[in-house]
């Protein structure tokens, strides 16, 4: 009996080693890896947009955005809140929710055309970061007039995340 048992051991191992190395019929399986972003248990980030971490990299990507008038990197920005916004002549000011600020930034880049958006200055520590950009612009509702503004753009924390708090103009 014991050499019953041995036998039917070792063909176990014999024809599970054969099973084992034979060819899948889906095809090889590759080991899986880990993604980076996976272990550092950071949400995936969606496509086309760059991942963000502190208020530098915000208002870098606040400036890219505006200056290539793309609506969805722009709002990606902004957290759930009211932001105050003034853009001075451009458009009117006020306190506008996520579905607001789509319409009155796709209504400001549909009748002006920014021919340079450059960050001035940024301060990216401390209790409030902000970034100073000159904005010159063709205001195509008024005959194309070459108009500039300065902007001051604030971030505040939310949920760990920054955040645009808040758009407004200064004279120059």
């Amino acid at each position: 009996m014991k050499r019953y048992g041995l036998f039917a051991v070792m063909s176990a191992l014999v024809v599970g080693t054969a099973c084992a190395q034979a060819p899948s019929p889906v095809g090889p399986t590759l080991p899986r890896r880990v993604p980076d972003v996976a272990r550092r248990a950071t949400p995936a980030p969606r496509a086309g947009v760059a991942v963000r971490s502190g208020p530098r990299d915000v208002l870098v990507a606040f400036g890219k955005a505006w200056e290539a008038e793309n609506l969805s990197g722009l709002l990606g920005l902004f957290g759930e809140a009211r932001v105050p916004v003034d853009l001075g002549s451009a458009a009117r000011g006020g306190q506008y929710g996520p579905a607001q600020l789509y319409f009155q930034f796709k209504r400001l880049f549909e009748r002006t055309a920014t021919s340079r958006f450059a960050l001035r200055r940024l301060r990216a520590v401390g209790d409030s970061p902000h970034a100073i950009f000159d904005w010159q612009y063709l205001d195509e509702k008024r005959g194309g007039v070459q108009r500039r503004v300065r902007l001051i753009v604030s971030l505040r924390q939310d949920a760990g995340a920054w955040k645009v708090e808040e758009i407004k103009s200064v004279s120059r």
